[in-house]
């Protein structure tokens, strides 16, 4: 490459520092290298030895797709109480039975649902002696949704939450619940349970002060603009409602056309909005012409495609905002409280992993669930690795990294050397 006097380009002459790969360590003291222990976020299963697991086939007659996941689990809940006295302490997965009890000649018995008469046929397909089978990974999992199951988490797709231990931040009005997020695999042969800590953020504003809010800043109260930024303010966002066990939504649209005062239909005849939440929840809505939100149902998991999706419509009175506004996340005294919470340092994860599941595994319902099938061991899998001694950072004046690792302040000083830009090129390319 040469400039417009056909003169080579030089690379500037300014001092140049590059990393360089370092040597193989070794654990000699010239290295500085310290063996330490370390704790990691996957629990092992302990489950009951000696105890072969058989697994069944599940044919059904007439025969209904395999993605009637819900028609599936009625049928067999409806087997439940004649198949436990066969098989007693059964998991049922969508297609498949695991159990300790062994029938050679498999199982058959006939039952109604929906005024239709149903056959089942159970043929034993598999007998799993080793513990860590990869077939047994489905087990595993299915035994921890059980756990949760008992435990009431507020489950928001894969992430669980406990409000009852919820974080105040007084000031801001501010709730923060502790949860977490989970996950089963099996690794270097053993199934293990990966628990990551996780928050999520709830504020005390609802859905009708955001949208009054808004409403306020739309100039010459223009409609057609505050419906428009409404949307984009609301759909996609989630929202609690605390007057039925703090159950979470996602707003999918909302209906400017409906208000409280609007009628439907429920198991008992018709009747409105304001008159249904004061009968079923003693909650009395003041706003009388507020739009509604709608929401899909948080017990639809919608794995059959061809299943109608069912939605529910809330009112914006009653449902409480999640997540941080732009307005917040700009506020330093805000987010360094909401750190001390959230970002702890690595023993405190380990720590809040290790209630985590010690809290799942405490109520009655888990410890039956134990007793028949095992438990989940409530010491994080631990390794051996190597630890650096800590160095020192090369700015205009050299310092060392503190045991906290946190020099982010420290390396805002000048540079040790600052070669000064005279000269610069742009290269581009047009396609």
């Amino acid at each position: 490459m040469t400039n417009k006097q056909d003169e080579p380009i030089r690379p500037p002459t300014a001092e140049c520092f590059f990393p360089q790969r370092p040597t193989a360590l070794s654990d000699s003291s010239e290295n500085k290298v310290k063996l330490t222990t370390l704790a990691s976020n996957y629990f092992k299963f302990d489950m009951l030895a000696n105890k072969p697991v058989y697994k069944y086939s599940i044919k059904l007659t007439p025969e209904i797709p395999d993605d009637s996941v819900d028609l599936r689990k009625k049928i067999i809940r409806k087997f439940r109480p004649e198949l436990s006295k066969i098989l007693p302490n059964f998991i049922h997965t969508n297609l498949q039975i695991i159990c300790h009890t062994l029938e050679e000649e498999g199982v058959h018995l006939k039952t109604e649902v929906e005024g239709v008469e149903y056959d089942i046929q159970l043929k034993n397909t598999n007998t799993m002696t080793n513990l860590n089978d990869p077939d047994l990974v489905s087990v595993y999992s299915h035994l921890f949704k059980q756990f949760l199951y008992a435990n009431n988490f507020i489950r928001i797709k894969k992430k669980c939450f406990d409000s009852k231990k919820s974080f105040t931040i007084k000031e801001h009005k501010l709730e923060i619940w502790p949860g977490f997020t989970h996950s089963v695999s099996t690794i270097n042969n053993q199934t293990l349970l990966l628990i990551s800590p996780t928050y999520k953020v709830l504020r005390s504003d609802t859905a009708l002060e955001c949208l009054n809010k808004l409403k306020n800043n739309i100039r010459s109260n223009n409609m057609q603009e505050f419906e428009k930024e409404a949307l984009k303010l609301l759909r996609g966002a989630s929202v609690v409602t605390k007057y039925n066990n703090d159950r979470t939504y996602q707003i999918v649209d909302i209906e400017f056309t409906k208000s409280p005062m609007d009628k439907f239909t429920t198991k008992t005849g018709e009747t409105t909005y304001i008159q249904y939440f004061k009968e079923k929840y003693d909650k009395t809505i003041n706003e009388k012409n507020q739009p509604l939100l709608k929401a899909q149902s948080p017990f639809q998991k919608n794995k059959n495609k061809t299943e109608e999706i069912e939605y529910v419509f809330l009112i914006p009175e009653l449902c409480f905002m999640t997540g941080l506004t732009e307005e917040m996340r700009q506020n330093f005294q805000l987010m360094g409280e909401m750190n001390k919470i959230t970002k702890v340092n690595a023993a405190k994860k380990v720590e809040e992993c290790k209630k985590s599941i010690q809290a799942i595994l405490n109520t009655d319902r888990c410890k039956e669930i134990q007793a028949n099938w095992g438990t989940i061991n409530q010491n994080p899998i631990v390794f051996k690795g190597k630890k650096l001694q800590i160095g020192n950072i090369i700015m205009k004046d050299s310092f060392s990294a503190d045991q906290n690792y946190d020099f982010s302040r420290k390396i805002q000083q000048p540079m040790k050397s600052q070669p000064e830009i005279t000269d610069c090129r742009v290269i581009y390319f047009i396609i």
